[in-house]
């Protein structure tokens, strides 16, 4: 009986290999109109996709009078991307993700105490693009993001 686990472990493991193997699986780097940084994950078959964006992370400092202000803030975002074929290796992409940032912001003014605020902003973002594919491993994308929060 133990030889039949044993054996069914081992062809369920290799099964479940053989389909992440069949899956695309893409990395990348983002840098947005604020100059913020994100790290994206997307994996699915040739057309549909599921994407992770993480590592948002951003920040402020800035000098006012006799005062200070700084925030900084970290995120994530979960959804979905299709992909059509416009030509050989051009293909529109659209999708949406949802997501949440914490923000710290602090405020200091010389005399009184310094202030700290703690926000979590949810968001929807709606994305529109293109992706240009350079050869069998490099993928361009250029990406509009509009959101809600």
């Amino acid at each position: 009986m133990l030889i039949i686990k044993i054996i069914t472990l081992v062809c369920c493991v290799g099964i479940k290999a053989e389909l992440w193997a069949q899956r695309i699986h893409e990395i990348g780097i983002s840098l947005d109109a604020d100059l913020n940084y994100r790290l994206s994950y997307k994996t699915g078959k040739t057309k549909n996709f599921f994407r992770l964006q993480t590592l948002f992370l951003n920040g402020n400092n800035i000098k006012k009078g006799r005062g200070q202000e700084s925030d900084f803030g970290i995120g994530f975002s979960l959804g979905t991307e299709s992909r059509h074929s416009l030509a050989n290796n051009i293909a529109f992409v659209y999708g949406f993700n949802l997501g949440l940032n914490y923000q710290v912001a602090t405020r200091t003014i010389i005399g009184d105490p310094s202030q700290l605020t703690l926000k979590t902003i949810p968001n929807m973002n709606i994305i529109l693009g293109m992706n240009y594919r350079l050869g069998k491993h490099w993928v361009i994308s250029l990406e509009l993001l509009p959101y809600f929060k």
